[in-house]
Formats: C-alpha cells, sequence, structure tokens
C-alpha cells in the first residue's frame, strides 16, 4: 500500500500537477516516495522530458513518469519543492 502525502492526502506513488505564478510543476513517484511524507515536485517540463508514446488525452504532450535524475536507478532521488511549500 503506497503511502499518503501528509498535506494533500493522495498517494506518494501518483504524480501530481499543480501551477503556481504561471509555472508548471510535476511531482516526480520517486522522490516523493523516497521523501515518504510530501509529494517532491518539480518543474515541468523541463526536469521530465516529454515522448509522443507516453500521451495520454489528459496529457497530450506524453510526460515521463520520473524526473530525468531518478529515471537512472543508480542515482539517488533529488531536491525539488515539497507539496506543503509549493
Amino acid at each position: 500500500m503506497s503511502k499518503i502525502c501528509k498535506y494533500c492526502n493522495r498517494p506518494l506513488s501518483e504524480a501530481q500537477y499543480k501551477t503556481v505564478n504561471g509555472i508548471q510543476y510535476k511531482s516526480c513517484p520517486r522522490c516523493s516516495e523516497a521523501n515518504g511524507i510530501y509529494h517532491v515536485y518539480h518543474i515541468y517540463p523541463q526536469l521530465f522530458g516529454t515522448t509522443p508514446a507516453r500521451a495520454t488525452s489528459n496529457h497530450p504532450e506524453g510526460p515521463q513518469s520520473y524526473c530525468v535524475p531518478c529515471r537512472n536507478p543508480s542515482n539517488k532521488p533529488s531536491g525539488g519543492i515539497t507539496c506543503n511549500n509549493l
């Protein structure tokens, strides 16, 4: 069972999207689960990348699930902004 974010009450394993002051953010499930308390957000799409192979009707740009550093399994999850600070 996935842990729940203490701020927004959604599973840490599920990516969330937010726009703040015109800047779009996406949470990284791996960074969030490593944090264990809050979703961890990065600027989207710059720190995630996109691919047509992941396109959906909700996200036609095809966002990658994990941030760029987390897509390499040997990397540790990186910084970012937690849900409660965004």
